[in-house]
């Protein structure tokens, strides 16, 4: 058995869950599929195996960018074998901070890349924006 399989060299790592494989074992922090960021690896399963992490991102499933994909297509990529993942970094997981914009800002300067239910990302703020000043970041 030979899970794991690398992609060229300096290229990510791509791992490969064969037909042998009942259980891939991961669970995501939003039921959207914009932001695959993995919540839990369950142990003794392949994704522990192979070496995911909790916070990790996925960046391709099945030769497909999880933004690309419905939530349908999502879910029947994990019951498909072979599934074909690219993992991306694990994301740092920042303390929440509640901040409040007061009635004279007109505008915030964010972009979301994923909203709740699941994990909040920020893709863009706006230079010289109110959530610049208070020190909102882009992931």
């Amino acid at each position: 058995r030979k899970p794991v399989t690398k992609s060229p060299a300096k290229g990510p790592q791509e791992l490969v869950a064969g037909k042998d494989v009942t259980r891939i074992g991961l669970a995501f922090q939003s039921s959207s599929p914009v932001a695959a960021i993995i919540s839990q690896v369950a142990p003794g399963t392949w994704a522990e195996e192979v070496g995911l992490k909790e916070h990790q991102s996925i960046l391709q499933i099945n030769g497909r960018s999880p933004q690309a994909m419905t939530l349908e297509e999502f879910r029947e990529a994990f019951k498909a074998r072979p599934l074909k993942l690219i993992p991306g970094p694990v994301i740092e997981v920042l303390e929440s901070q509640e901040v409040e914009a007061d009635a004279g800002v007109e505008k915030v300067g964010l972009v979301f890349e994923s909203v709740p239910p699941g994990r909040v990302i920020v893709s863009k703020v706006f230079a010289g924006s109110w959530a610049e000043e208070v020190g909102f970041e882009p992931e």
